[in-house]
């Protein structure tokens, strides 16, 4: 991810810019992985780094001290780091590339909601599925076994856009783009207000 990346990178960069662009306050960003948006994250009060999976550690540690981020890093899965931080505590929640990993986003979701403080945002660039009954939504479908595989527990053909408009939050506002990235080229990225 560290290495391997930097193509998307460069593709989603003028996205992360606006989307992360302002006083961002105490964040968690869960799934941080190896600090791809650290070096976006220009205001902050507080920072935690949710990342379950061990071998992005040092890569985000480094991340991290690289961009003067003086943060904590939660190893464990982000449904538990969540639950154990107080209702209404942060301002923001960063989720990149991450619900269509964990087993039940909308569980998810619901401790996002929960951690908010009222006007408190998620802030979100998601791959997700493609159009019900098209020939690339039936190749994310059966591609799901490789892909959590190889992914990290990756589904392509996750429907994040329903997860977000349904889980309590007041306003949400996500533009729908696509890269050339076959499988997983349909993608999400905006934000959610609670």
């Amino acid at each position: 991810m560290a290495k391997g990346a930097a193509r998307y990178e460069r593709m989603v960069a003028p996205r992360k810019r606006t989307l992360f662009r302002g006083d961002l306050g105490d964040t968690i960003e869960i799934g941080a992985g190896t600090g791809p948006n650290l070096r976006y994250l220009e205001k902050l009060r507080s920072y935690r780094a949710v990342e379950p999976n061990p071998f992005m550690h040092p890569y985000l540690r480094a991340e991290m001290e690289a961009r003067h981020v003086d943060g904590t890093l939660l190893s464990m899965p982000a449904e538990a780091a969540l639950a154990e931080i107080p209702e209404g505590s942060v301002d923001t929640v960063i989720s990149t590339l991450v619900l269509c990993s964990v087993d039940d986003p909308s569980a998810l979701v619901a401790r996002i909601v929960r951690v908010l403080r009222p006007g408190g945002r998620l802030l979100l660039l998601e791959h997700v599925r493609a159009h019900p009954g098209s020939a690339l939504g039936a190749c994310q479908h059966c591609l799901v076994p490789v892909f959590r595989f190889l992914g990290d527990g990756c589904r392509p053909n996750r429907n994040t856009r329903l997860t977000i408009e349904s889980g309590g939050f007041r306003e949400v506002r996500l533009d729908e783009f696509e890269l050339p990235l076959g499988p997983i080229s349909p993608h999400l990225c905006g934000w959610a207000l609670k």
